[in-house]
């Protein structure tokens, strides 16, 4: 699904805005030179936006929160289409507007193809689209947002970044409700280089943490408007701060829990495995300071996995520590240690 979603994508600016898709259409979003000089060509006009080849004054500001809610449902996030009611007029009739988003330094075209009510018009169907007028654009380092389209099957959010190596890339992330996938392909191209896949946001933080970190994360951070944050799961930071001692009640009850973890009898080993999940943040804390050389194979490889489970870093304690945007995550964290600690290392690191 994702392979057509690259290909056809690019026709979604000329079909919004009321034109015909060509044979050949151009990429969403172009490389930074073509777009400077195109804009250098053109006299600037304050208050003005440069959307296809034209200036626009956008119509107003919005904000994420005003458009759109992120919502966490059955272990994965979920985008829905929430326009706040002074945006209804910019939506109706399936007409495109042009808009300013707060954060975001160029226009956007906002619409709501699909959309349809109900017989009593109480309730409209999940649908709003937002195309970024990338004419007077720059593609940087920084992840930009460049096309959120919801629909009720899916949500697709597409960026814009340059890469590590300096090659410009195009990410496409599809939230379906079984399905989270995404997609990194070169800027403008149809072809895509990787695609990763998992059924849940969750489990795709936990199995590719690196792309979760440079491209998963940050969109829905950036769509939630901040709000939806991800904090370090709780093997990261623990095996961080490894000084930071287990509450003794919740050591005491996996202490407890240990022997059921060895039983000959499957139904109390996975009992206590359960058991000790439920647990959560603390339990984490509680199981890994827990010296596993004494303890039958059976429960050492039950707890270890309880915490591998909660870990979703590869990178050394080293480079965590020395990485202010996992120690900025960290001042979200639930332990009041932790976040005295990132707060502590976080001023020493930008002095």
């Amino acid at each position: 699904m994702i392979r057509s979603l690259v290909c056809c994508l690019s026709l979604g600016m000329g079909v919004a805005w009321g034109q015909n898709p060509s044979p050949n259409p151009s990429p969403v979003t172009r490389p930074s030179t073509e777009i400077s000089n195109k804009a250098k060509k053109l006299p600037v006009r304050p208050g003005w936006r440069l959307v296809d080849g034209g200036w626009v004054r956008p119509e107003t500001k919005i904000s994420f929160q005003e458009l759109i809610r992120v919502v966490v449902e059955h272990d994965t996030h979920r985008i829905k289409a929430q326009p706040a009611t002074r945006i209804g007029p910019l939506l109706r009739n399936w007409r495109t507007s042009v808009v300013e988003l707060e954060g975001s330094d160029y226009a956007w075209k906002l619409s709501c193809v699909g959309r349809q009510w109900d017989a009593f018009r109480s309730e409209p169907t999940d649908h709003l689209q937002l195309i970024a007028a990338m004419d007077d654009a720059v593609v940087d380092r920084q992840l930009r947002l460049t096309l959120l389209r919801i629909s009720p099957e899916n949500t697709v959010v597409q960026a814009a970044i340059i890469d590590r190596q300096n090659v410009p890339r195009s990410v496409l992330l599809v939230l379906s409700p079984d399905t989270v996938e995404l997609a990194i392909a070169p800027l403008g191209e149809s072809r895509t280089d990787l695609i990763f896949r998992t059924r849940t946001t969750w489990e795709f933080i936990r199995e590719y943490p690196e792309e979760a970190r440079l491209y998963l994360i940050p969109l829905i951070h950036r769509l939630s408007g901040g709000q939806m944050t991800f904090l370090p799961a709780a093997g990261d930071v623990y095996r961080v701060f490894d000084d930071l001692k287990p509450d003794p009640d919740v050591l005491e009850i996996v202490r407890r829990i240990i022997p059921d973890l060895s039983s000959p009898d499957p139904v109390i080993r996975e009992r206590a495995s359960r058991e000790l999940a439920s647990l959560k943040r603390p339990g984490v804390l509680a199981a890994m300071r827990i010296d596993r050389r004494s303890l039958h194979p059976e429960a050492a490889d039950r707890i270890e996995a309880f915490i591998q489970n909660n870990t979703t870093d590869s990178r050394t304690s080293e480079q965590l520590l020395a990485d202010d945007a996992f120690l900025a995550d960290c001042l979200n964290d639930p332990d009041p240690r932790v976040r005295h600690r990132a707060r502590v290392l976080l001023s020493k690191n930008n002095r």
